[in-house]
């Protein structure tokens, strides 16, 4: 009894950890994902549903405000090439090289062998 439990324990995991795999996921021009089941892809528009009212109505979106599509099955659509940004959604700084100190600002280390090296 004890072993049937477990293997039904260890199946409820499972398939609760597959559910959010069904879905495809759109990846806007601005990097905004969204969960969706996708319908049809049209000439000029995307039709989908959304994934938290998959019976609910259906939504179309231009392709060109979409960068690529996830399907479930792994396979990807990519439709036009994302726009370059200065600044990093995920952190909110810019993704610029950091400028050069001025001369006075920088300190140069010097290896002293007299001097041990943990006070260095």
């Amino acid at each position: 009894m004890k072993f049937l439990s477990i293997i039904l324990l260890l199946f409820a995991l499972q398939t609760a950890g597959q559910k959010d795999t069904t879905f495809d996921t759109i990846v806007l021009q601005n990097g905004d994902e969204l969960k969706v089941k996708v319908l049809e892809v049209g000439a000029n528009e995307v039709k989908y549903k959304k994934s938290e009212n998959i019976n609910g109505p259906s939504y179309a979106m231009e392709r060109s405000k979409i960068f690529l599509i996830k399907y479930a099955n792994g396979s990807k659509d990519v439709f036009g090439t994302a726009k370059p940004s200065n600044i990093n959604p995920g952190n909110g700084q810019t993704n610029e090289p950091p400028k050069n100190k001025p001369e006075e600002e920088k300190v140069r280390k010097v290896y002293n062998p007299w001097i041990p090296w943990y006070l260095q």
